[in-house]
């Protein structure tokens, strides 16, 4: 990418810029990006399971990023994924075993892997795993790819790695600083973005001192620079990427750290401002002008111009200066007979007018206007009981004027209108639902349990990726 004119372009290209919900030409499927050179868009091409790097979940498709000479395809990553992302060149993993596999955007050949493993990960028993306590253990290297432009970053023998997402050429790597290791890569404004987290001690505490991010020149590596997000010790509950950063707008690096939500000049590292601490934000977005704040609302708040019912509560946050300018709320789901509490209404993507989330308790995607949060549409998603009750659909994004997600079969887009049918695609080469594993170990394996895919949404096409690692590709239905 070039410089700060990624992040530029993806506010030009966003759905800020006509004033509509992800609108791209107004349908799910590839659209004509104007006047915008198409060298810029495939530069500018990323996702994940959170869309793009606004973290909204709104992911524009425009025609110019779909993968050159793509098809429909169907591949195999030889392994469960842990967590993907992809560009116009590549679908990029880490594997649940400490490993990375790529596979090629237009036909799922494999282009590459990186294993670096070493014989001090026989603890985890080869596999990724989460503790009784909560803790995740990894064998290998567990640093979550990014995925930009023709740039790819992951992790070897802990190392950082900057690689050409296609041949899987290393361009430069960077070690960690002594008694560190990175979580968390953002790319943008021309930086690698990551967080250096202390290690865990092997002292009877269990403790860890420590978090700074760390600015690289993406183009060679060259250190920019390193700034503290906190100088404690870690809790259990703070280890493997709490602290970090979340998204680079308006000249800022939004980043999680000890007192909160802080801003950094994306220049300097210094701090902007002081920090937003009213609350935990389950995740951070970039919409317009403000900053969103998704959060978990028990029964009492310090906000006046939301209710104190339960619920899961967005507030937009001044850019500039974190001033709350305003919220709406999507209620909780009731606790039920048995006093048992339900799992929270995720938020998972929102443009200037619409909000999609999902609610296992109620087995529903919703669509609800983002003034206060009124409801207009439900559909349903694929839950399953596995111990507990789990979602088996992946969370929607926003792709044109649709809600896009699937499940272990299906790719569904919804309108985000009350009027509109949804349009389901039964997806060739889709594993199904298929029973849970459980072992005899205290821990969770993560390769074992149901898990949703990962949808890929670009120029029109989505890729696929299952739980225990098939990946298929098709033409999003529009």
């Amino acid at each position: 990418m070039a410089g700060g004119a990624a992040g530029a372009l993806l506010v030009l290209l966003g759905p800020e810029a006509d004033g509509e919900d992800g609108r791209a030409g107004g349908r799910a499927g590839a659209s004509p990006s104007g006047s915008v050179p198409s060298a810029r868009l495939v530069a500018a091409a990323g996702v994940d399971k959170r869309g793009t790097d606004d973290r909204s979940g709104v992911v524009p498709q425009h025609a110019a990023q779909r993968p050159e000479g793509w098809k429909p395809w169907r591949g195999k990553l030889g392994h469960a994924p842990m967590d993907c992302a992809a560009d116009t060149r590549a679908v990029v993993c880490l594997l649940t075993n400490g490993t990375y596999a790529a596979l090629g955007a237009a036909d799922g050949k494999r282009l590459w892997a990186s294993d670096g493993r070493t014989g001090t990960d026989d603890g985890t028993g080869g596999e990724a795993y989460i503790s009784p306590s909560g803790k995740l253990f990894m064998p290998g290297d567990s640093l979550v790819p990014a995925v930009r432009g023709g740039t790819a970053v992951v992790a070897h023998e802990g190392r950082l790695q900057v690689r050409d997402s296609r041949s899987g050429a290393v361009r430069w790597s960077a070690d960690p600083p002594d008694g560190r290791y990175f979580t968390r890569p953002v790319i943008g404004d021309g930086l690698l973005l990551v967080a250096a987290e202390a290690e865990r001690s092997d002292d009877s505490a269990g403790t860890a001192r420590g978090v700074d991010l760390m600015a690289y020149a993406l183009k060679d590596g060259a250190p920019r620079w390193r700034a503290p997000l906190t100088t404690d010790e870690l809790a259990g509950a703070e280890w493997h990427g709490r602290y970090g950063p979340e998204l680079v707008r308006h000249g800022r690096v939004y980043a999680d750290a000890k007192e909160g939500l802080v801003a950094l000049d994306v220049r300097t590292g210094r701090r902007v401002g002081g920090a937003y601490d009213k609350t935990q934000c389950r995740s951070v977005m970039a919409v317009g002008t403000h900053i969103l704040c998704p959060s978990v609302v028990t029964g009492a708040s310090g906000f006046g111009d939301a209710t104190e019912e339960p619920q899961t509560r967005v507030t937009r946050l001044d850019a500039a200066t974190f001033a709350p300018q305003g919220a709406f709320g999507l209620q909780a789901p009731p606790v039920d007979a048995g006093g048992n509490v339900p799992p929270d209404v995720v938020v998972s993507a929102v443009g200037p007018k619409t909000a999609v989330a999902y609610d296992v308790q109620r087995r529903s995607l919703l669509v609800a206007e983002t003034g206060k949060g009124r409801v207009t549409r439900r559909a349903p998603l694929t839950v399953v009981d596995d111990q507990v009750a789990r979602t088996v659909s992946s969370p929607p994004l926003l792709v044109g004027d649709r809600a896009l997600t699937a499940d272990n079969t299906t790719l569904r887009t919804v309108p985000l209108t009350a009027a509109g049918q949804v349009r389901s695609l039964r997806v060739p080469g889709a594993p199904g639902n298929r029973a849970p594993q459980h072992g005899d170990d205290l821990g969770t394996v993560v390769a074992d349990h149901l898990r949703p895919p990962t949808v890929l949404p670009l120029g029109g096409v989505a890729t696929i990726v299952y739980d225990q690692g098939t990946v298929v590709s098709v033409r999003i239905p529009s």
